[in-house]
């Protein structure tokens, strides 16, 4: 039965491999690639970092995030302002971490005098983008493991 501690063999390291006992593993590198596969690329990106520990997608993954935040207005004009950025580090933070923040705190780690009503719906949008990942990847391991079982 595959589970989100699985997303670890996505980072083994080479001292971490070893010779066993000979057994077949009860869930494979392959299998857990499949998974990731069936899911879209940001979803993916948010698994790899967040179970998978793999760092060096972080900005990518945070570009993904900037980009599901923008507003009509940013989208027409196709950029991804500064601020949308940094609310998506922020919210990956604050998700890593899994401690919700005050507004005075969020302004403080954002940088700013005043936590405003602007920053606040954007970071709300983060958080949604994120628990929407959060859950298409459940969903996906929870319909990977029924096919399993079923074979």
């Amino acid at each position: 039965m595959l589970s989100l501690e699985h997303f670890k063999l996505l980072g083994a390291k080479a001292g971490s491999l070893h010779r066993g006992t000979g057994g077949k593993p009860d869930i494979t590198f392959q299998e857990v690639a499949d998974v990731l596969a069936e899911v879209p690329y940001a979803v993916s990106l948010y698994a790899r970092y967040i179970y998978g520990m793999q760092r060096e997608v972080h900005t990518q993954l945070v570009r993904q995030i900037a980009l599901s935040i923008r507003t009509k207005d940013d989208i027409k004009v196709g950029v991804v302002r500064d601020t949308d950025i940094r609310i998506a580090e922020l919210v990956l933070r604050v998700a890593k971490a899994d401690y919700p923040l005050t507004h005075g705190q969020k302004a403080y780690l954002f940088g700013v005098p005043w936590w405003r009503p602007t920053h606040e719906e954007r970071f709300k949008k983060a958080q949604q983008t994120i628990d929407n990942y959060e859950f298409e990847i459940r969903y996906t391991i929870n319909r990977w493991n029924e096919r399993a079982e079923n074979i």
